[in-house]
């Protein structure tokens, strides 16, 4: 490996995928595993199901929107306009 010249990158990370930089809070809202299923009336909370594993024999586990558990995937969407 003698002779390699090691790049160092020093853009930004989003610049390097040409992405925006996002600054999203990572919640169950912004989540690609989050489906929506409208909001509680008593406390007027936005509730949903998470999808990042199989349901149980329960079914899909009930979240609030503001809910986060570390395996956030950020879902990614795109207007057509």
């Amino acid at each position: 490996m003698e002779g390699r010249v090691k790049r160092k990158d020093t853009a930004p990370r989003g610049e390097r995928l040409n992405l925006p930089m996002l600054n999203v809070m990572q919640v169950c809202a912004t989540c690609a595993y989050y489906v929506d299923n409208g909001r509680v009336p008593v406390t007027g909370m936005e509730i949903g199901n998470c999808r990042r594993n199989a349901p149980s024999h329960t079914g899909w586990p009930q979240v609030y929107a503001l809910d986060f558990c570390g395996q956030h995937r950020l879902a990614i969407t795109t207007s057509k306009e």
